[in-house]
C-alpha cells in the first residue's frame, strides 16, 4: 500500500488527511512544480516534509519529503492520523444563524446530533430603525424581528487533538446540515452571506430615513461551541398536518412547519454509500445556492439546474460498431428523464418542466439572460419565468431520488436497450 492508501484507511474522512499533514509537517506550505503543494517543516531551513498532488480537491498523490521517507517515518504519520481521526475524543456543539422566510416557534432535535431552534433571547434586535416594514401580514406585523427570521443550526461535532481537524469537521457538519435543511424545509432557508465589505442600508429613525453603513451578521451573544446543547424552555416544533409537505402552497402559514418525514429523510441521507452521498449533498449544495441568490433569476435557475444535474448519471462512452454515435441518452435527455421520473408536477406543469432545460443551456451558454434580453415592462417577462417552477422541480427531484431505492440503477436499462454489445460494466453496475 501507498502511504496516500494506508493514510485513507486510517480516517473517517479523507478530507481529514490534509490537517493531519498541516499539523504533522510543523510549516506552512508553498506551490511546487507541476501543480504539486508541499507540505513545509517547522525547521528553520523550511525543508519539503510531503508534495501532495490534487484533483477536483481530492489528494491523489503524496510524495514523501527526506524526513518523511524513512518507514518508520510513515508508520508515525499514520499512526499519528489513526489518533487524531478517531472519533473517540468526546463530543462539542457548534452553531450557525440561519434566516427563514417564517418564524421556527419550537425546538427541532435529530438523533441527538442537530438541532433547530428559534433565535436565542440573548439576541441583541433593536427597534426604532426598521424599513420597508410596513404593508407585511398581520401575523408578521413585528417588522423588526423578520422576514426574514433568525433560528440557530447547533450540530454534534467529534473532538480532535487535532485543532485543524476540528475546524475542519466543525466547517463540514454545519454546511452538510444547512444544505440539507435548506431542501427538506420550505421556509426559503438560507445563511448569511457576508461580503467583502460594508454596505449601505437604508434606515429609519423617526420616520425619517437615514443611509447608514453598515457591515452585514447576526449575533446571538451566545459562545458558537458549547460542550454540549444548551437548555432551551421551548416545546417541540410544530408539524405540517396535511398531505404531501412538497406541494403545498405556502401562501398564509404564519410559521415554518416541518415535514413528518424529516427524521426519515436525514437518515436515508446518512445510509447513502459514501459516493452517493457526496454527490447528494452536492446537489443540496446547488439547491441552497439557488435559494440564497433567488432575487437574481439568471443565477438561480443555473443553481437549481446544476442541482438536478449532479444526480444524473454519465453518459455512457460506449459508441455503435456500426455508425460510431454514442449509445444510450445524452445529457439533454438523461436531464429529461431524471425532471419525468423525479420532478413530478401537475398535468398543467408539465410541458413548461419539459422546456427547463433548454431555459438553463441558454443562460449557462451565453444566448439569453432575462434582465437584458427582456424589457421589465413586458408582459412576457412573466411568461418567460421558468424560476419558481424550477425551484419546485429542482426540490421534488432531489427529494424524491433521495426516497428511490432504485436511484442508481433506474436508468440502465435505457442504455442497454441501444446497445449492439453487452456492457460488462453496466451488468456488474446492475
Amino acid at each position: 500500500m501507498t502511504l496516500l492508501d494506508r493514510l485513507r484507511v486510517s480516517v473517517p474522512d479523507e478530507r481529514e488527511i490534509e490537517p493531519v499533514l498541516s499539523l504533522a509537517a510543523g510549516g506552512g506550505t508553498r506551490y511546487g512544480q507541476a501543480g504539486l503543494l508541499e507540505y513545509l517543516t517547522g525547521t528553520p531551513s523550511g525543508d519539503v516534509y510531503a508534495r501532495v498532488k490534487f484533483k477536483r480537491g481530492r489528494i491523489t498523490r503524496i510524495d514523501p519529503g527526506p524526513s518523511l521517507i524513512p518507514l518508520p517515518a510513515q508508520d508515525a504519520l499514520v499512526e499519528k492520523a489513526r489518533t487524531e481521526a478517531a472519533q473517540t475524543h468526546g463530543t462539542f456543539v457548534a452553531s450557525r444563524v440561519l434566516f427563514a422566510e417564517r418564524p421556527l416557534n419550537g425546538t427541532y432535535l435529530w438523533n441527538d446530533t442537530v438541532r433547530l431552534s428559534p433565535c436565542p433571547a440573548t439576541a441583541p434586535i433593536g427597534r426604532g430603525l426598521n424599513w420597508f416594514d410596513h404593508g407585511l401580514p398581520s401575523h408578521l406585523a413585528d417588522g423588526h424581528l423578520g422576514p426574514p427570521f433568525p433560528l440557530v443550526l447547533e450540530v454534534r461535532i467529534q473532538r480532535s487533538p487535532n485543532p485543524f481537524i476540528e475546524s475542519s469537521r466543525t466547517l463540514r457538519q454545519l454546511d452538510t446540515y444547512q444544505y440539507l435543511l435548506t431542501l427538506l424545509l420550505v421556509g426559503h432557508m438560507r445563511f448569511a452571506h457576508w461580503p467583502s465589505g460594508r454596505l449601505w442600508a437604508m434606515l429609519k429613525r423617526d420616520d425619517l430615513p437615514e443611509n447608514h453603513l453598515v457591515h452585514s451578521g447576526f449575533s446571538t451573544n451566545e459562545d458558537g461551541r458549547q460542550n454540549d446543547f444548551v437548555l432551551r424552555e421551548q416545546g417541540p416544533a410544530p408539524v405540517f398536518a396535511g398531505g404531501d409537505y412538497y406541494d403545498y402552497l405556502w401562501q398564509r402559514e404564519a410559521e415554518l412547519l416541518l415535514p413528518k418525514s424529516l427524521d426519515a429523510d436525514l437518515l436515508q441521507f446518512h445510509c447513502l454509500p459514501r459516493e452517493v452521498g457526496s454527490a447528494f449533498l452536492r446537489a443540496c449544495y446547488w439547491y441552497a445556492l439557488g435559494i440564497q441568490f433567488r432575487s437574481e433569476p439568471s443565477l438561480a435557475t443555473v443553481a437549481f439546474s446544476t442541482a438536478i444535474e449532479c444526480l444524473l448519471p454519465r453518459p455512457t462512452s460506449v459508441r455503435c460498431k456500426e455508425c460510431g454515435k454514442p449509445l444510450g441518452a445524452g445529457p439533454t435527455q438523461l436531464f429529461n428523464q431524471h425532471v419525468k421520473r423525479y420532478g413530478t408536477v401537475i398535468p398543467a406543469s408539465q410541458e413548461r418542466r419539459n422546456a427547463l432545460y433548454d431555459v438553463r443551456s441558454a443562460l449557462v451558454h451565453g444566448s439569453h439572460a432575462a434582465r437584458v434580453d427582456i424589457d421589465f415592462m413586458s408582459p412576457r417577462r412573466h411568461l418567460e419565468d421558468h424560476l419558481l417552477l424550477l425551484e419546485l422541480v429542482s426540490q421534488r427531484s432531489l427529494v424524491n431520488w433521495l426516497r428511490d431505492p432504485e436511484r442508481t440503477t433506474w436508468h440502465l436499462p435505457t442504455v442497454a436497450a441501444h446497445a449492439s454489445t453487452p456492457n460488462p460494466a453496466l451488468q456488474r453496475a446492475g
